[in-house]
């Protein structure tokens, strides 16, 4: 902490050393600072002693006198002489700071923050003395305190800009310390605006992008440090950290510069030859390339500098952990020299996971080095792996090794809890960098607004429509010439579209009657909104594009779209995630249903607002997609001006892995299943890619007219010589005049069969289900329809026999190496089912086909058409661009809206505890929240909070008594029974979902009440209005709140004021207080249900003595009924007793 200090010379030139001595004290002062300033200590000091023996009471000489000798490190000296300048002058800011940074620097921190503050006081815009409590408060790791002083240095600001930017920096550290990435940015930003060779600030600004895992901008800035500072050691060590990382970010991947690292880590160690981290860093990157003695050197190197440095050691334990020929726990590791290092590590850092976790695994080798051997530490093992789990409680591994040892004492029941916990954890690990996992995020929010191009309404309905109309799509080639072959796909199908509409909330504009209206205001406005809230730039134009669409979802044959925004961006846990473009377009019509060749859809989804928000492929991880989704989702509903409920948000996921292909997933409603689909998809390309593999090592070709060639009719087989098949499916096609037709697919024996998309924790009945056999069945029904699709590595089965199968073989001419698909339908639709599984055939040679599949809602996912091409685009003629003007972009600026992590600090701060702040954030309660904190000042937040929490819990449980009412009418009317069996009730279970069967049993009870073999209509009616109207109004809820202010009632008569209020909707608060006596008793009648309780039990009084008043208390407050509020009871029944 100790600056450079340079004094003023009051009477002094740089010629005065030549003048003789004049014996004034404050010449000899002033010689003491130019000698001091020259660099003579030994004179200044002389100068400065005998300016003070003149004068004693000089403050100003003997505070220089005591920074010389902090300068000369004799420090009690120094001490000594600041504390004398403050005893002749109690006011003398730059004293007080001195000692203070003294104190600082001998640890006496407590000391040291007494002065700085003591500073602070006589001169509030002292910038110095602020920012030097900021960095010990920062050291105390006090850090909301150490933000405040920086800041308070920032604001009362410094004349040297130098110093002005390092106050930048260290704030900048400080609020990257705390995962404030965003602000971390901006300080370090700004200390380099003011001082441009601040190469500190460079520095950290390189740390700051490498912990968001922008590699290589943090590259640039470590250069940049190297360029204004060669020999700065630490951004040679990070540089060659970064180094470690190959072009995809993973460390030590293939293709990281190994030579570059070891380069800039010596050059590191060379500029300072004690720079215990290089060390380190060059022994583990030496270790992992397996060159083990000379990493060994560099880790006991990097103790020898740095004895505290609690990586060096646990690094050494691991390696110790290796024998000779570099096994890890071969045989002769060296157990006991890791057991000392990881103790070591510990002893250092107590709270080091990894260390613990380690240590514990080594306890379970004997003396013999043998696991699990006679006489090894089990309770050492265990205290090692519950002390890891304390300290990180995902550490799956430490479970599963508790599971290992809670087995080898019998504890089963133990061992079971580890057991479904080490599970569950091992589920929610991601699969990524080590394939190279690639993802990016297509959100779609529904706007609370009309419909974009046309006035009508945006609401759902599901009454009967009145206008139907019929129409075929037709595939046609966009301005370039070129056809979109996701388009082509579609119009092959030849498939009919049946568009049902509504007189009054449709019009021609939806049914492509009429050009499309002027685009909605108000719904551009929202995703200029939204665009500012991710940081985007907006564009100057809006321009409506014309998107081709021709499976039937938009009567126009085109989805309109509007890019609004690009290259806007959000920071997550795992660094930050582009968003390159965000766009306004109308939702598609919505699906009904398909019958034969016919599709039909609803058009008042049709034109709704969406805006889409597309994320780059930075998404690192399964996990880490999810938390993208829902930060986006939530800066949406922070907008309030988005739909909400099941729907109204779909997202599309993109992924890829190393050597497969992009491939989109649509239709992802539920944020529980991101993850399942993404793992699941990663999967599946992996065994495409096997599949792949597996082909070239058959030396397999393929040829589509050859493949096609092997297209035979086989329906005589199945019916010649008045033979009958087993076969039901291929039995009624005969009847109906199809055919059934079979092609040979040549070494793909075996393949059709392969598990290769298993879906994660499925049963593994459903992972047999899942085949490359029914991709195959996919593409074929997606081009004709066909669902009697069979192949060879299924049969014989479904009816078809051995005898058949060998027939077919024979037919096709198959050799044990080659397999075959069989198609039972129509002549036209079986010739483009096997068109399609010869064309699917043809890409498993390719590994991964770009497809577009739709997610289904157990997280796999299914073929729908080809990833749409670049030739689907073009502007719409009956739209005008808009332009967007600065004053409409500003006056959106000033009304944007909290964000959640703005709202989340705000509740923490008024005293909601972080978990019920996160839960109110996760709601739709937000503004009636903020509505009664505004109009209830007196009531506690979390009391408000509370309340709504337990109105949402009264609407989920009507929903759950409904749903269980309508499962216990279908078990009725099938049974026709009172009551259902316990497998019958079992069965409703399962299909609602085994949290719902308490609610069957209360339905149970409830029936049981009303003494009858069955509910009559009306009683039915009734007890479906009593649970639909199962939450109070926001007026009703607003009136309790009123009365718990007005001091009419106590918050403990809430819940019961509340739950009659959801059974009546027309009464008041005031009704309920009324009819149920529930108004706040005087001080004098609860002092006398209290008296009169105490009587009661004078006998549990003397028995328990102080330990009774938690009964007691639990008697009086169910006496009082809610009729007082618990802190006035507790407050004399303490005083009574």
């Amino acid at each position: 902490m100790a600056n450079e200090v340079v004094f003023e010379l009051n009477k002094i030139n740089e010629r005065e050393k030549e003048i003789a001595i004049d014996k004034d004290a404050e010449e000899f002062f002033n010689r003491g600072n130019l000698f001091y300033n020259l660099g003579d200590f030994e004179k200044a000091e002389e100068e400065y002693r005998e300016a003070i023996r003149l004068n004693p009471e000089d403050a100003e000489a003997h505070n220089n006198l005591g920074i010389l000798l902090e300068d000369l490190e004799r420090y009690e000296e120094a001490e000594k002489e600041y504390r004398e300048a403050i005893r002749i002058d109690s006011k003398f800011v730059q004293a007080h700071n001195n000692l203070g940074t003294l104190l600082y620097n001998l640890k006496r921190y407590e000391e040291a923050e007494n002065e700085y503050k003591k500073a602070i006081k006589i001169n509030p815009e002292l910038a110095e003395a602020h920012y030097n409590l900021g960095l010990l408060l920062e050291n105390s790791k006090r850090y909301k305190e150490a933000e405040n002083e920086y800041r308070e240095a920032i604001r009362t600001g410094y004349e040297d800009k130098n110093r002005l930017a390092e106050a930048h920096n260290n704030l900048g550290v400080l609020l990257k310390n705390l995962k404030r990435y965003e602000g971390a940015g901006k300080e370090l930003g700004e200390a380099i605006r003011i001082n441009p060779k601040l190469a500190e600030a460079h520095n950290n600004l390189g740390n700051l992008l490498y912990d968001l895992k922008r590699y290589e901008e943090a590259k640039g800035e470590y250069r940049e440090v190297i360029r204004i500072k060669p020999e700065y050691a630490i951004a040679h060590h990070n540089l060659g950290v970064l180094y470690e990382y190959n072009d995809e970010g993973v460390r030590y991947g293939k293709g990281f510069k190994m030579n570059d690292a070891i380069k800039k880590y010596n050059e590191a160690i060379r500029i300072n030859p004690e720079y215990a981290e290089a060390h380190n860093s060059l022994g583990s990157l030496l270790y992992n390339l397996k060159r083990y003695e000379e990493a060994e050197r560099e880790y006991k190197e990097a103790i020898r500098i740095n004895p505290e440095l609690a990586m060096a050691h646990y690094n050494l334990g691991v390696l110790y952990e290796c024998n000779d020929e570099g096994v890890r726990y071969g045989k002769g590791f060296r157990i006991d020299a890791a057991v000392n290092e990881y103790k070591k590590a510990i002893r250092i850092n107590p709270e080091y996971a990894e260390a613990h976790y380690n240590l514990g695994f080594l306890y379970e080798y004997n003396e013999g080095g043998i696991r699990h051997g006679k006489g090894f530490r089990i309770n050492d093992a265990m205290r090692e792996y519950r002390e890891a789990i304390r300290i990180n409680p995902e550490l799956a591994e430490a479970h599963y090794n508790l599971v290992l040892l809670f087995l080898e004492i019998r504890k089963i029941k133990e061992a079971k809890q580890e057991l479904e916990l080490a599970i569950k954890l091992f589920k929610e690990q991601e699969r990524g960098a080590d394939v190279g996992f690639k993802a990016g995020i297509e959100i779609h929010q529904q706007l609370d607004t009309h419909k974009l191009f046309c006035g009508c309404p945006s609401e759902l309905r599901e009454d009967e429509p009145d206008i139907i109309v019929k129409r075929r799509m037709r595939a046609v080639a966009g301005e370039l010439g070129d056809v979109d072959p996701a388009a082509l796909h579609e119009f092959l199908k030849d498939r009919e579209i049946i568009y049902e509409a509504y007189s009054d909330t449709n019009c021609p504009v939806e049914l492509d009657e009429e050009p499309p209206h002027l685009l909605n205001q108000q719904a551009l406005e929202i995703a200029l909104e939204v665009s500012l809230l991710l940081n985007a730039k907006i564009v100057d134009e809006v321009q409506v594009m014309r998107k081709t669409v021709i499976d039937g979802s938009n009567t126009s044959g085109f989805q309109r779209t509007a890019l609004v925004a690009m290259d806007g961006y959000i920071e997550t846990s795992e660094g930050r995630v582009g968003i390159p473009t965000i766009c306004l377009e109308e939702d598609a019509a919505r699906k009904m249903g398909e019958e034969g060749s016919a599709t039909t859809y609803r058009l008042d989804r049709l034109g709704i607002p969406l805006i889409e928000i597309c994320t780059d492929a930075s998404i690192k991880n399964p996990k880490h997609a999810r938390e993208v989704a829902e930060k986006l989702g939530m800066i949406l509903r922070s907008t309030g001006k988005v739909k909400r409920g099941i729907g109204t948000i779909r997202q599309d996921l993109n992924v890829s892995i190393l050597s497969g292909q992009r491939i989109e997933a649509k239709g992802v409603q539920d944020l529980r299943l991101i993850s399942k689909v993404l793992k699941g998809e990663v999967e599946r390309q992996l065994r495409l890619l096997e599949v792949k593999k597996e082909l070239e090592e058959r030396g397999v070709g393929f040829d589509k007219t050859f493949f096609k060639s092997f297209v035979v009719d086989v329906s005589g087989i199945f019916s010649e010589n008045n033979k009958k098949t087993r076969s039901k499916i291929i039995k009624n096609v005969l009847e109906k005049n199809g055919v059934v037709l079979a092609v040979k697919l040549p070494g793909f024996y075996g393949l059709l069969g392969s598990k290769f998309c298993a879906i994660p924790g499925a049963s593994k009945e459903r992972e047999e289900k899942r085949r490359l056999g029914p991709e195959f069945a996919q593409y074929a029904k997606s081009a004709s329809g066909v669902k009697g699709l069979f192949h060879s590595d299924e049969l014989p089965a479904y009816g078809i026999s051995q005898e058949e199968v060998d027939e077919i073989k024979r037919k096709l001419d198959c050799s044990d190496t080659d397999a075959f698909v069989l198609v039972a339908a129509q002549e036209k639709s079986a010739g483009k089912a096997l068109d399609a599984v010869v064309e699917r055939a043809g890409m498993a040679f390719e590994g991964v086909p770009k497809e577009t599949r739709k997610a289904r809602e157990d997280g796999s996912t299914e073929f729908m058409r080809p990833l749409p091409g670049s030739a689907r685009m073009y502007p719409e003629t009956d739209e005008p661009p808009i332009s967007i003007t600065s004053e409409l972009i500003e006056n959106i600026r000033k009304n944007l809206p909290e964000l959640p992590g703005e709202k989340m600090k705000r509740y923490t701060g008024i005293g909601l505890s972080k978990e019920m702040a996160n839960q109110m954030i996760h709601s739709n309660l937000c503004d009636t929240f903020d509505n009664f904190l505004t109009k209830f000042k007196e009531i506690d937040p979390t009391l408000i909070a509370v309340t709504l929490f337990s109105i949402k819990q009264m609407e989920k449980a009507g929903a759950s008594f409904l749903n269980a009412f309508e499962q216990i009418e279908k078990v009725e009317d099938s049974l026709k029974s009172l009551s259902p069996t316990p497998e019958q009730m079992e069965k409703a279970g399962v299909s609602i979902g085994a949290s719902l069967l308490p609610a069957l049993e209360q339905m149970e009870k409830m029936r049981a009440s009303f003494k009858s073999p069955s509910l009559t209509p009306e009683q039915i009616e009734k007890m479906r209005a009593s649970f639909k109207s199962f939450s109070p109004t926001p007026e009703q809820i607003e009136g309790v709140l009123s009365l718990v202010e007005e001091g009419k009632i106590s918050k403990e008569a809430i819940p019961e004021i509340l739950a009659e209020l959801g059974k009546n909707p027309k009464k008041t608060a005031l009704d309920v207080m009324v009819e149920k006596g529930l108004g706040l008793m005087s001080k004098a009648e609860v002092e006398g249900v209290i008296a009169e309780i105490i009587n009661q039990n004078k006998e549990l009084i003397q028995r328990m003595g102080d330990k009774a008043f938690g009964p007691l208390m639990g008697l009086v407050m169910k006496e009082l009924g809610g009729r007082a509020d618990a802190g006035v009871v507790r407050e004399i029944l303490t005083e009574k007793l």
